[in-house]
């Protein structure tokens, strides 16, 4: 739970700190000078939540239905349950899955807005559709970060005792990709982190 929601809690902590409680209309369109801080701390946190759910829909849903998955860093055929293995329906799933907690994101913000008179930005609630834009990158840029952390620092080797895929290596364990420096915990960490620091950045860069 702290690894794939720390990040979006501290976010959300650092925009509460800033703005109170209280909704507020974000000008997603900010584009002429530094953007507020609120703006950054709320794109983060929701980049967070996109890249989490966007790479749990990759790795669910193409497990099962997305084929033989790809190692992401040589492109080699890799057995299902590998670190770093993508495949081109797990690939839209991540699309999907940040999709829809970016509109999940925009429709509240929406509701919110239209019941507060103290938007200072005097935004429609319409205004705020770049939300679903944002949360569909995220999932997507979130799912390629865990994938290429997967398959570099985080090891991957098939059991031949067990006959199945492990994240340890071991006697009996033949070595598929990556190196024992991080485990899975770690991994969405880290990629929810670098979506959380980079999303809002190509947003107003």
């Amino acid at each position: 739970m702290l690894c794939n929601g720390g990040v979006a809690t501290v976010a959300a902590s650092l925009y509460i700190r800033d703005t109170g409680f209280g909704e507020q209309a974000l000008d997603l369109f900010y584009k002429h000078c530094e953007p507020p801080a609120p703006m950054l701390f709320a794109i983060a946190c929701l980049s967070s939540l996109a890249c989490c759910c966007g790479d749990t829909w990759a790795s669910e849903v193409g497990s099962v239905i997305g084929g033989t998955p790809r190692l992401i860093t040589t492109w080699m055929s890799v057995p299902k349950g590998t670190n770093g293995g993508v495949t081109l329906i797990g690939t839209l799933c991540s699309i999907a899955g940040g999709l829809i907690v970016g509109i999940s994101y925009w429709i509240t913000e929406a509701i919110f807005i239209s019941l507060s008179n103290t938007n200072a930005y005097h935004l429609s609630p319409w205004s705020q559709y770049p939300y679903a834009i944002i949360g569909a990158s995220a999932g997507l840029f979130g799912s390629v970060v865990d994938s290429l952390l997967g398959a570099t620092i985080q090891f991957t080797g098939y059991s031949k005792k067990l006959d199945k895929i492990v994240g340890t290596p071991g006697e009996g364990v033949k070595h598929i990709s990556g190196f024992n420096v991080v485990n899975n915990h770690s991994v969405n960490f880290l990629s929810s982190l670098i979506t959380a620091l980079v999303i809002p950045a190509l947003w107003y860069g």
